[in-house]
């Protein structure tokens, strides 16, 4: 063993615990049967033992076991391929996996019968964990998930812990199967394992669930205990006990946790590992590979965490020959089931189904909502046989699908193709509902079964009058009605009243007449013929259909339109008639025909109700609804005009209101600008001033400085050396002064601002010069030295104010 394994590096996470159900030392079994007398119960605790041989919880020699930190000896941040490595190293591994399970299923039944998330989505995630990172130099024969998961924690079926060291699977092949037959009373699952492992390699179940493990490397097998679980207590059969292995205390034993897990990551371990080339008679042979593990409690856990909640998963896994080396580089990918395996494509599966069904209606029926019986039984029976098709069109474009199923991706792309050309031939009136074109066809249909009801009828009689007098006979002329029923679909005609339905329209919140007419109803033809044709109804259908205030629309239930309609007013018999009112409306209601249409019902007449009345109580009924309204359209009508004026009354006044209240804001504004603009000005004039105080002071000091620099004014019995000046000021006044031949310009200026400043002459800016020679001295001659100037032994300066 390296050293980094046998003293793995620290952790400030590091525990030191009572770990539960450690068997003590000094135990032994000698055979099978009396280690059948430990047992446990579903939670490990000890429920039968001939003696006391497990540390207590509050037994004082009970031995302080070291949990290590796992999280230090697998690289960071967490990768597959460490923590694959890690798994090979140690035989557990936290994994990064950020599974896209929904909904944890733990019912194993219903997981058979009907699929879930953890057969669909969970199991397909571990085999390619499995296959691609654990395993991937071996042949994987089979990956067996269960189709349900055990959960920990409250409000799950498993409210308990796996307090108590233990492995749950043995250590030889008879133990492993043992643990099957006590869940499987047919023990087809002891038999399958059977047959695998005979024409297979090796049988490796993993689990995954956050807790303490022990490195199998450091266990031996010495210090296993041979154990059973009440199988009964965990769901198993009655009577039958499962073969378990208990553990015995080392100081030798390295156990390990992974603090602080997350919802992105999965502890796995290997529980049971056997190979072909194990003995299978003596289990005391075998070496420990599985991983002990219990619950246990953390110390430092925060008073009031809630109880963990974990999923776990057991895989048994049979493997064969290791790989080739360029096959152990190709990734496993899940295969895609063939059936739709999400809610959009078993949508899309109903939506093909349904349409290829009215295709066939369409083209052997005239009447797509009744088809023929020929017609119905065609598409059935075709609808029948092409769903076990478009399954593939849903399933085989899957990454890996279209190598393993080359001739049903054939027949998918035929079928796809013959959709194609068949839907130019499937629009009719059946299709209505979304074209325009086609329910305009089949509103002219009905209108024209009225005209011809009118035809027969002639009801109106316009002149008798005879031609010219006389004898000659009397001539019958009859003006016939026109039918007030639009030509326009059910769309087209909401759409032409909700364009007209506006607050300044004089027909706001027009009438729709909605007549639904069944041709299978025996009476349907004379109700149009003794009702619909009335000279009275004609007249005020018509009057009002002129002014606008009516429209009126009929329908077959045969049609889109009259089954939409039919569906909408949850119309049972025929034939039918209501009054609506339409409104334009964002809000949605029972009656809605638009997202921004809404309909009011203010008459419904029905099949035996229109039978039992005369046609002119229906007028009367029509005349009645229609007043009403329009006196209701009036009052509404006064209210918003009045509502109008008032808001009219309130904006003008909010409008005064407010450009006052911005004039005053306006004049404050301006004052604030102005006191601003005043406070700036004084602050840069105090700047200024500042600033040339400064100035003058600092030219002050360089002067004094100068001065000091050349030594003060020579001694008057110095004869050597000196120039004698006599500055003419401007204001007419003579000023003498003795200086060294070798001071410079410089130093005159210096001399000359200081007297001019102690003497309180306002001369900032000043020049020199000389008149003979004629002379003026600039600031690049401030280096020069008197000799060099020509002022030495002795001058006459004149100086001059340069800002006069």
């Amino acid at each position: 063993m390296a050293d980094e394994e046998n003293h793995p590096p620290s952790s400030t996470l590091d525990l030191e615990v009572n770990l539960p159900g450690l068997f003590r030392p000094e135990f032994s079994v000698d055979n099978r049967q009396e280690a059948e007398k430990i047992a446990y119960s579903s939670d490990f605790s000890l429920i039968s033992c001939s003696e006391e041989v497990v540390y207590g919880d509050e037994d004082k020699d009970a031995p302080i076991t070291k949990i290590r930190d796992a999280r230090p000896h697998q690289d960071s941040p967490l990768t597959e391929d460490d923590a694959a490595s890690f798994f090979h190293k140690k035989g557990f591994c936290l994994f990064p996996q950020n599974t896209k399970v929904k909904r944890w299923n733990e019912d194993y039944l219903k997981g058979m019968m009907f699929g879930s998330d953890i057969t669909k989505v969970y199991s397909p995630e571990l085999e390619s964990i499995i296959r691609n990172y654990l395993l991937p130099e071996y042949h994987v024969i089979s990956v067996d998930c269960p189709p349900a998961v055990l959960r920990r924690g409250p409000s799950s079926r498993n409210n308990f812990y796996g307090t108590g060291v233990h492995q749950d699977y043995g250590l030889s092949l008879e133990d492993y199967k043992n643990n099957l037959k006590a869940y499987d009373f047919s023990g087809q699952a002891a038999k399958e394992v059977q047959k695998k492992f005979d024409s297979d390699q090796v049988v490796n179940p993993l689990r995954s669930k956050p807790l303490a493990v022990c490195d199998p490397a450091f266990v031996a097998n010495g210090d296993t205990v041979h154990t059973a679980l009440d199988a009964k207590s965990v769901g198993g059969l009655k009577g039958k006990q499962t073969d378990q292995m208990a553990l015995k205390y080392s100081p030798q034993q390295q156990w390990y946790y992974y603090p602080n897990m997350t919802d992105d990551e999965v502890l796995v371990f290997k529980q049971f590992e056997v190979w072909k080339d194990d003995s299978m008679d003596k289990r005391e042979a075998l070496p420990v590979r599985g991983v002990f593990h219990t619950a246990f409690v953390d110390p430092n856990t925060p008073e009031g965490s809630p109880p963990r909640q974990s999923t776990e998963c057991r895989v048994q896994v049979f493997i064969g020959k290791r790989k080739e080396e360029d096959a152990a580089e190709e990734k496993w990918t899940p295969p895609a089931p063939l059936w739709p395996k999400d809610g959009s494509e078993w949508g899309m599966l109903a939506l093909d189904m349904g349409s290829i069904g009215m295709i066939f209606a369409v083209v052997w029926s005239e009447c797509p909502a009744i088809p023929s019986y020929l017609a119905f039984v065609y598409s059935f029976a075709i609808v029948g046989m092409l769903a076990g098709l478009i399954k593939f069109q849903y399933s085989l474009g899957r990454e890996g699908n279209t190598k393993r199923y080359p001739c049903a991706q054939s027949i998918s792309s035929i079928l796809g193709m013959t959709q194609v050309a068949l839907v130019p031939r499937c629009p009719k009136e059946f299709d209505g509902v979304h074209n325009s074109v086609n329910a305009d066809r089949a509103a002219r249909a009905f209108v024209g079964m009225v005209r011809q009801q009118i035809s027969v009828v002639r009801p109106v009689l316009t002149d008798t009058a005879g031609d010219g007098g006389g004898d000659g006979g009397a001539v019958e002329q009859y003006d016939e009605p026109s039918c007030p029923f639009t030509e326009k679909g059910y769309s087209s005609t909401m759409e032409e009243m909700t364009n007209n339905n506006t607050p300044n329209n004089s027909n706001h919140n027009p009438l729709l007449l909605l007549y639904l007419h069944s041709p299978l109803h025996n009476q349907g033809t004379q109700f149009i013929h003794n009702f619909l044709c009335h000279p009275q109804l004609l007249k005020l259908l018509n009057d009002n259909t002129e002014n606008g205030v009516v429209k009126c629309f009929g329908a077959s239930v045969h049609s889109a339109d009259g089954q939409r309609l039919r569906d909408m007013m949850e119309v049972t018999s025929f034939p039918f008639m209501a009054l609506l009112s339409v409104k334009s409306s964002s809000s949605s209601s029972s009656n809605n025909t638009n997202n921004n249409i809404s309909m009011e019902l203010l008459l419904r007449l029905e099949s035996t109700q229109l039978f039992t009345i005369q046609p002119s109580q229906i007028t009367t009924y029509l005349n009645t609804a229609i007043t009403r309204h329009a006196q209701i359209i009036a009052e509404e009508t006064a209210r918003r005009l009045q509502r109008e004026e008032d808001a009219r009354l309130r904006e003008e006044q909010n409008r005064e209101y407010q450009e006052a209240l911005l004039a005053d804001q306006m004049r404050e504004m301006e004052r604030n600008e102005r006191n601003e603009r005043e406070r700036r000005e004084r602050e840069e004039e105090e700047e200024r001033e500042r600033l040339v105080l400064m100035k003058e002071q600092s030219r002050l000091e360089d002067a004094r400085r100068i001065l000091e620099l050349s030594g003060g004014e020579p001694d008057v019995g110095t004869k050597v050396g000196v120039a004698r000046m006599r500055f003419t000021l401007p204001n007419g006044k003579k000023v003498d002064r003795r200086f060294h031949s070798s001071d410079t310009v410089e130093v005159l200026r210096a001399f000359l601002t200081l007297h001019l400043e102690e003497s309180g002459v306002e001369i900032k800016n000043f020049g020199l010069s000389t008149s003979f020679p004629k002379k003026t001295f600039g600031e690049e001659d401030n280096t020069l030295t008197l000799e060099e100037a020509g002022l030495a032994p002795q001058a006459v300066v004149m100086v001059q104010d340069l800002d006069a």
